[in-house]
């Protein structure tokens, strides 16, 4: 499998299309996936972990509408990343067909036993707060881990 930026919202950055045309190449190679991510650090507030996505599920599922091409143009399955929190919105992307699969990362830098939460029946959103503070501890001692989570049980 391959991860692939769907567009990175530069100017004269990646786009959907040519994002597209090397899904189709890695797909005609063999690729038994894509994960579809998007944006970087200098890509403002369409950077990759975006600020605010906590506050309502408007704002999960960063990248849909590149998705919604993906699935269209591209025959092999679809992982997709970017501000899910609602095990709902989870649910419903798959079985809606946008995506075959879900990645997570940052809600599980919060919650590491969000799936398994999730599995024995409490659907509450994930407790990750959107704020990007994770960040700010990729070189401590203990590793990449919440500051917030970490300065609540201090």
């Amino acid at each position: 499998m391959a991860k692939i930026n769907s567009e990175d919202f530069l100017e004269n950055g990646i786009t959907v299309e040519e994002t597209i045309e090397v899904a189709h190449m890695l797909e005609d190679r063999g690729m038994d996936a894509i994960e579809m991510s998007g944006g970087t650090f200098e890509s403002g507030k369409l950077i990759p972990s975006r600020v605010g996505t906590s506050k309502s599920e408007e704002r999960e599922v960063y990248y849909r509408k590149t998705a919604e091409t993906f699935k269209k143009e591209i025959g092999i399955p679809l992982i997709l990343v970017g501000g899910f929190l609602s095990f709902n919105v989870v649910q419903d992307v798959v079985d809606s067909g946008l995506a075959d699969y879900i990645a997570l990362s940052r809600p599980l830098i919060r919650e590491p036993n969000l799936i398994s939460r999730w599995a024995g029946g409490d659907r509450t959103k994930a407790t990750y707060i959107s704020c990007n503070k994770c960040f700010s501890t990729l070189s401590m001692k203990e590793a990449l881990h919440c500051a917030v989570e970490k300065k609540n049980k201090e």
